[in-house]
């Protein structure tokens, strides 16, 4: 009887065990969530940086083929087809004029 209560007895993991995993989980969470935030607005800052970009180069060729005087915004780039149309949302979206 007693082979038999030692073997049970070593077949799964104590409470005191999963509780020492669950904290030292819960501390990687706590290290590694905040770093992910920050880390999101920094590549949604470089993609605003490089959309500008996109957009002053466009109009920069725009200007050099057409001599209008009219404003360039983000539907004229469209329409002369030197932008996507998913670019013209996002541009409309961050409000790049």
């Amino acid at each position: 009887m007693k082979k038999r209560f030692l073997a049970l007895k070593k077949r799964g993991f104590t409470l005191l065990e999963m509780v020492i995993v669950m904290f030292v989980v819960g501390i990687l969470m706590l290290l590694f969530i905040p770093n992910l935030s920050a880390q999101r607005a920094r590549i949604a800052k470089k993609g605003d940086a490089a959309l500008t970009k996109v957009f002053e180069t466009q109009k920069e060729v725009y200007l050099l083929e057409n001599t209008s005087t009219d404003a360039v915004t983000p539907e004229v780039l469209f329409k002369a087809k030197l932008i996507t149309e998913d670019q013209k949302k996002k541009m409309e979206e961050k409000g790049i004029q």
